[in-house]
């Protein structure tokens, strides 16, 4: 029996590398242009100056401001991961806290959260602040 060699065709059958069905949002993602507002740099970088001269507005009223509220800022900007911005800001104030004598009253649990806020802040920015001066501060009665 002679063999039969097939047909020779003009282009071989093209396979596919896989049965997928065709993306439900077509080629939106790809072709997406964001809105004029959105995609304006420049305006979000003005807007980050703008509320970072705000903050350090905050801390230029800084003299008139208590202990506790320049504490809480600091801690405050620490947790939202932004104190980088403001290094200079921060040392000032906290040189101020450190300087000033804060006065507390007995009965508030309050006071006890800002002399260890204040206590872990200095120490955690360089600052030397004994242990024995949390016991030694000055308590109205």
């Amino acid at each position: 029996m002679a063999a039969s060699k097939p047909a020779a065709t003009a282009d071989p059958p093209k396979q596919e590398i896989g049965d997928f069905e065709p993306c439900v949002w077509g080629d939106f993602f790809v072709t997406y242009n964001p809105p004029l507002s959105q995609s304006s740099e420049r305006s979000m970088r003005e807007r980050a100056e703008q509320l970072k001269d705000q903050v350090r507005a905050l801390f230029e009223n800084g003299n008139d401001r208590s202990v506790a509220d320049v504490v809480t800022l600091v801690e405050t900007l620490e947790r939202l991961g932004i104190d980088n911005h403001f290094h200079g800001e921060i040392g000032t104030a906290l040189q101020h806290v450190l300087n000033e004598e804060p006065e507390f009253r007995a009965s508030s649990s309050h006071d006890l959260h800002v002399a260890a806020l204040r206590f872990r802040l200095l120490r955690q920015h360089g600052f030397w602040v004994s242990a024995g001066n949390i016991y030694s501060l000055k308590f109205k009665l």
